[in-house]
């Protein structure tokens, strides 16, 4: 597992890299998480911390540890699937070898 503060494999918001475009006062905050199978990535400034995801799969998500996400946890369709119950957008996945998705 890893976190980083870099977009990678190509992952776009709205066509542009979503690491740190905008003016400044709409930079933002993406850290990715991977696996070989997923990254999730995650923007602090879109989380209005639900907790839906920490509910369906707190081995994965959990709020409590540092870093909170550990995709090594599950597989990479229930952490999708944990993801797309994201109400903000606040989390996203890319599975390798497919396009970006927001959990929305």
């Amino acid at each position: 597992m890893s976190a980083t503060d870099q977009g990678g494999e190509g992952v776009t918001d709205g066509g542009a890299m979503s690491e740190g475009v905008g003016d400044d006062s709409t930079q933002s905050s993406m850290r990715a998480y991977s696996t070989d199978e997923i990254t999730v990535e995650w923007r602090a400034e879109r989380c209005i911390h639900s907790g839906n995801c920490a509910r369906s799969l707190p081995r994965v998500f959990n709020p409590r540890r540092r870093p909170w996400v550990d995709v090594s946890a599950a597989e990479a369709d229930a952490i999708e699937s944990a993801v797309r119950r994201c109400p903000s957008g606040a989390l996203a996945f890319v599975r390798h070898g497919g396009t970006p998705s927001e959990g929305r």
